[in-house]
């Protein structure tokens, strides 16, 4: 869910009493989410010795510079930003940037709004950064919230791709009525920036990966991903399970190659047995439901037994059955166990 309203204030869909609000305050947020040094992005500070875009000087210039898009390049991938946008946008394709970002964005009135009010934060105006990563740091992303960064997909070379975006609200401008006048201009901003994560990996040949970044896929990645994580898997058959030495990656991998995990709102818990995936030091549980009409259903139930959540998987392949992949899981647990 925090995805989700992440996602909504990006795109500048705000009350515009909070707009105001906020303007008319001076309030400017840091990183929205915390990371660790290994994956969190040099996101606050505009890179040196980067191309950009820059506004026109004059009319005809400004007139010249919107007749075609802009096409960047680095590190052998491109993004491509909108004429009408050219004089709006910053965009930064760092060489050799410590933190490994490839591209930045930002908003040029936000930043000079920013520069204007004479304050020290360099994050106005952020739309996001796309920054290279080894698979090692991408497996911390996905046992992690994912709240301002989302996996993008890997090249042949094993490199990955993580787009990291605002959490919080990152416009800016002098007046509260400013502010309203250029609503629009800053939509249109965050709505090229979220197209950019979602054509990336198409346009820039690399294999894309789906990740919703759910508390079941999060559940899922620890089981293989986060040495610490203690869970137990149990059915009918023999009851709960420790893993022991059974390898837990490749039933994740079925389980989240190329599927789109959501929250099924108006689904109810299907009637019949289920998988049981616990994590009783968390006090947390995923059910997942036995059936042929339920086999991709997934409940989420915390240990007072009165709070839970649905949700539902689509795979792109549509033989698979998330429930049968947590049965093997399981057998070949029980099989190691000497069941």
């Amino acid at each position: 869910m925090k995805k989700n309203i992440a996602r909504l204030v990006q795109a500048g869909i705000l009350v515009p009493a909070l707009v105001f609000s906020m303007a008319a305050c001076g309030t400017s947020n840091t990183a929205g989410t915390a990371k660790s040094e290994e994956t969190a992005p040099a996101q606050e500070t505009e890179p040196e010795g980067t191309e950009e875009t820059q506004p026109a000087e004059d009319g005809a210039q400004q007139e010249a510079a919107a007749a075609e898009d802009v096409v960047f390049e680095n590190a052998g991938m491109k993004i491509t930003l909108p004429a009408e946008l050219a004089d709006k946008i910053t965009v930064g394709t760092p060489e050799k940037d410590e933190d490994g970002a490839i591209f930045t964005a930002y908003e040029n009135a936000s930043v000079e709004a920013e520069k204007a009010a004479g304050h020290q934060y360099e994050g106005a105006g952020w739309l996001f950064s796309i920054c290279t990563r080894t698979e090692e740091d991408v497996h911390r992303i996905m046992c992690d919230d994912g709240s301002g960064s989302d996996i993008i997909g890997y090249g042949d070379d094993g490199v990955y791709y993580v787009y990291y975006h605002p959490t919080d609200v990152r416009y800016e401008r002098e007046t509260p009525e400013q502010m309203e006048k250029d609503q629009e201009q800053w939509a249109k901003a965050c709505e090229w920036a979220d197209s950019v994560f979602k054509t990336f990996a198409e346009n820039n040949g690399i294999t894309k990966v789906t990740w919703n970044s759910t508390m079941v896929e999060i559940s899922l990645a620890r089981t293989c991903y986060q040495d610490d994580a203690k869970y137990t898997l149990s059915t009918t058959e023999f009851g709960p399970l420790e893993p022991g030495d059974v390898d837990a990656e490749k039933y994740v991998k079925q389980l989240t190659t190329d599927a789109v995990y959501e929250i099924a709102d108006g689904i109810e818990a299907p009637d019949g047995e289920y998988v049981v995936l616990n994590f009783p030091d968390d006090d947390v549980r995923f059910d997942f439901f036995i059936g042929e009409d339920s086999g991709n259903i997934i409940r989420q139930v915390w240990s007072d037994g009165e709070n839970e959540e649905i949700y539902k998987v689509t795979f792109a392949d549509s033989s698979k059955v998330a429930s049968k992949i947590m049965q093997e899981w399981y057998a070949e647990i029980a099989k190691a166990a000497g069941k």
